[in-house]
């Protein structure tokens, strides 16, 4: 189940002011929301994974379909705070000086989310049965943390939290960071960034990058 949700395991090479009643629903409504997407019209990891070596072109109609989706479920998501969480300060002053190098950089994860993390949530979601508690607000502003228990189906007992971190930007709710099990996104981004840099450059990690969404868009990689 853990592997579902981890994106940095995909990506290995190589949220005090509260203003709820201001937002246009809640952050509970806009995880709900956002799983009903995820699981009404994603193709899953699994079934994508049966036809990639065989059946390309069929692989690549369960892409297309994906993606006509992509746009509609990543509205509840904040990809250039997970980013800015995820890269170390001193590298995002010297290597995103302007705003065209930062979204590169923001593109590239953002699609791999899309292309990765979306059909793996999609099997996710459908061997759980979710229960949210009241989300907590955090010292941030506009910042909560919702966590929910995710009990697999079929199997009494067992179960497995995921705690989100939403920020409000407007009237919506949006996801930054994920913890499954302790593992936080940005913690576990940050690390294999870092070490890219240093021991490679910041030009190898987009490329790297690059390279895994384009064989994941091929289903060479998953």
């Amino acid at each position: 189940m853990k592997h579902y949700l981890k994106l940095y395991l995909i990506l290995t090479v190589f949220l005090w002011g509260y203003p709820a009643l201001y937002a246009e629903g809640s952050p509970k409504d806009a995880l709900e929301k956002m799983t009903e997407l995820v699981q009404s019209h994603i193709v899953p990891d699994s079934k994508k994974r049966d036809v990639a070596a065989k059946d390309p072109s069929r692989f690549q109609t369960y892409r297309q379909q994906n993606e006509k989706f992509h746009s509609e479920i990543s509205k509840y998501m904040d990809f250039e705070l997970l980013a800015e969480l995820s890269m170390p300060k001193k590298w995002q002053e010297k290597y995103w000086k302007n705003e065209r190098s930062k979204k590169e950089f923001v593109d590239i994860l953002k699609q791999l989310v899309e292309e990765i993390v979306y059909p793996r949530g999609k099997d996710f979601f459908d061997e759980v049965n979710l229960k949210y508690k009241k989300e907590v607000p955090l010292k941030e502003k506009n910042r909560v943390s919702l966590t929910c228990t995710a009990a697999i189906k079929g199997k009494e007992g067992k179960s497995v939290n995921v705690e989100y971190h939403l920020i409000q930007k407007g009237d919506t709710w949006k996801i930054y960071d994920i913890n499954l099990e302790g593992d936080w996104w940005t913690e576990s981004f940050k690390g294999q960034f870092n070490h890219v840099i240093t021991t490679k450059s910041y030009d190898d990690l987009v490329s790297l990058m690059q390279k895994k969404l384009e064989r994941v868009k091929k289903g060479t990689a998953f």
